[in-house]
């Protein structure tokens, strides 16, 4: 994707990895199901710094096909690749076959990234690895998430086990998983004290580079760009990806990190 001319370039910022990134990634979830006017204003406006983007709450599954295909359409014009988000844990529901026949659709249709969550239902570690292994078969790029709440919305508490997660993200890795979404409940959101220590212990012992945290939270940014790095992958809210790119370059930032990111390319 070709470069946009920026204002006041005399000012420096750090300089960022181009399309297509494999870190620093930034993700979307589209909840809302944006029209084609809205898309193409984010994707106009921020495009360059989007990576990829999830068509979530089963959005995709009640839109006219067309429609979906023309947002697929868009998204890949700007380098951006597109995720199944968690739909496929409905479709898991209904068995092995008509499971097979969605994901192999939704390749075909253009879909880059198959998401293979466990926010709602239950599903073992050794069924998610034939997903990871089956979506791979099929061309596309296996997204597992790691998550031990499930279908929790508001909770005063949630507990995790960090040893199962990292179990989890091992056998993941090694099944052959593109990348590992962490899911944020029981990490930072539902908690009544952030769960940075486990995080750190998740980025301590895996390449962050392998590892998509969600951050719902635009307070959490600067932790992340700070502890993990500017070339931390996030998976944020549309309308903070502007924001979240002056972090990264070290345009703009909290007390804590400002002006303190750097990077040393290799």
């Amino acid at each position: 994707m070709k470069e946009t001319e920026k204002p006041f370039d005399y000012v420096p910022i750090m300089p960022r990895s181009k399309k297509p990134r494999d870190k620093g990634l930034t993700a979307v979830r589209d909840i809302k199901a944006r029209g084609m006017a809205e898309l193409t204003d984010l994707c106009e406006t921020v495009g360059e710094y989007l990576d990829f983007y999830k068509m979530a709450c089963a959005t995709q599954r009640v839109l006219p096909k067309e429609i979906v295909k023309k947002k697929i359409d868009l998204l890949h014009k700007y380098e951006v690749m597109v995720s199944t988000g968690g739909f496929l844990e409905r479709v898991l529901t209904y068995g092995p076959d008509i499971t097979k026949r969605f994901i192999r659709d939704a390749k075909e249709m253009g879909f880059d990234i198959l998401e293979i969550s466990n926010g709602v239902i239950s599903i073992s570690i050794e069924d998610k690895v034939r997903l990871i292994k089956f979506a791979r078969e099929v061309g596309m790029k296996p997204l597992p998430e790691v998550a031990q709440a499930y279908g929790l919305t508001e909770a005063t508490d949630v507990q995790i086990n960090v040893d199962l997660m990292l179990k989890e993200i091992d056998d993941s890795m090694k099944a052959g998983a593109w990348k590992l979404l962490i899911e944020e409940e029981g990490l930072t959101e539902n908690v009544k004290a952030k769960n940075f220590d486990a995080l750190g212990k998740l980025v301590s012992r895996f390449d962050a580079n392998q590892l998509v945290f969600e951050c719902g939270e635009r307070g959490d940014f600067s932790w992340y760009v700070k502890k993990v790095g500017p070339e931390v992958n996030l998976h944020i809210d549309g309308e903070w990806v502007a924001y979240l790119e002056a972090l990264r370059t070290g345009a703009w930032g909290k007390a804590s990190s400002w002006g303190r990111s750097v990077i040393f390319p290799g």
